[in-house]
């Protein structure tokens, strides 16, 4: 089975749309498939983290600045000419699956590469345009079955809510087998955190008078601020800066609290039962950073532009001295996901493939 993936990674995108169709097209590639990606932006780390994993990888041609709509300028083209780029990256061999990920695309993209696939994926969350696809995933926990009524065929295949997060395996095998205690604050806001958070979050830590809790920070090696990053963590006592660590899930599994953005990380640190301070750096992460705080399993800070050190501060000290609302935030966070959402779906797209026969 042949299956495609269209999806972009930069500083303005961030790279949380690109893992989770890495996390897909690897347990596609597990069960058989043969994968491929299509990308405008990606940097060279990224592509070589893509076709390292055993995926081939087509980089469409420069954008031209045209872009259109809200995220017309993380795609970079018209959706005439992204489609044209996508078709032409495609026709050497019949697809099975096209997948798309991207908050620039919608309808009218798709049913212009609908000649050069089978069947159409769309992962979205915003619920705001129509789509024309077969199957439809959302992750969000604040998904419900109206969403996308007035959006896509009725025929269509909709995967909703964090039972569909697409997660690393890291994250479930890590869970399975986690044992201690767990102590300290884990900082992560993405692997390129454009808008400097983990920076300003570090100068709120270093201003607090007391502090008895050490802390872990993750960064991509994309992020533009990593310098920064390693002179303020070496200033800090007891605070390490882990730079694109071999395990994520190992990190989320030892801390007791966690402090990042909002998006496909907020399913990772529910499936590890990391409770969570939740400040959401783009627009779509309000609507899921809210609906965990309504479950109790995060605190929602808001957007990033209602950011108030004092407040960061006052709950930090807060929550870090009653380990028993961390424990509770803990368990809620651990019920919602448990990361097997990209093997429900690669299932149900090479489900051709896959034969039940009585036990013998």
């Amino acid at each position: 089975m042949n299956i495609a993936f269209r999806v972009d990674a930069s500083a303005q995108i961030g790279t949380g749309h690109l893992i989770r169709c890495l996390t897909l097209a690897d347990a596609l590639q597990n069960l058989g498939a043969h994968t491929r990606f299509l990308c405008r932006h990606i940097s060279p780390f990224l592509s070589a983290q893509v076709t390292q994993a055993g995926h081939e990888l087509v980089t469409l041609p420069a954008a031209d600045g045209s872009g259109e709509g809200d995220y017309g300028a993380w795609l970079g083209a018209s959706q005439d000419q992204d489609a044209a780029d996508t078709n032409a990256a495609l026709k050497d061999r019949d697809w099975d699956w096209l997948a798309v990920d991207h908050y620039a695309l919608d309808a009218r993209w798709e049913e212009a590469v609908r000649p050069m696939s089978r069947k159409l994926l769309v992962v979205d969350d915003l619920a705001n345009r129509p789509h024309d696809c077969d199957v439809l995933v959302d992750q969000n926990l604040a998904s419900t079955s109206d969403r996308y009524k007035q959006l896509i065929p009725a025929a269509s295949r909709r995967f909703e809510g964090p039972a569909y997060a697409l997660l690393r395996p890291e994250f479930r095998l890590a869970r399975e087998g986690q044992t201690g205690v767990r102590k300290g604050l884990n900082i992560f806001f993405g692997g390129i955190d454009a808008a400097g958070v983990t920076s300003q979050v570090l100068d709120v830590i270093a201003a607090m008078p007391e502090r008895d809790f050490a802390v872990d920070v993750i960064s991509g090696k994309d992020n533009p601020r990593l310098e920064e990053l390693r002179r303020k963590c070496a200033a800090l006592a007891a605070t390490a800066l882990h730079v694109q660590p071999p395990s994520m899930a190992a990190l989320f599994a030892h801390a007791a609290l966690a402090l990042g953005a909002g998006g496909t990380t907020s399913w990772e640190r529910c499936c590890m039962g990391l409770p969570t301070i939740i400040l959401s750096v783009a627009q779509n992460q309000l609507a899921g950073s809210a609906a965990l705080a309504r479950a109790r399993a995060a605190i929602d800070m808001g957007p990033l532009e209602q950011f108030s050190a004092e407040r960061l501060s006052a709950l930090l000290i807060r929550l870090m001295a009653k380990p028993w609302l961390l424990a509770a935030m803990a368990r809620r966070a651990r019920a919602l996901v448990d990361g097997r959402g990209a093997e429900r779906i690669s299932v149900h797209l090479m489900r051709k493939n896959v034969r039940l026969h009585p036990a013998r």
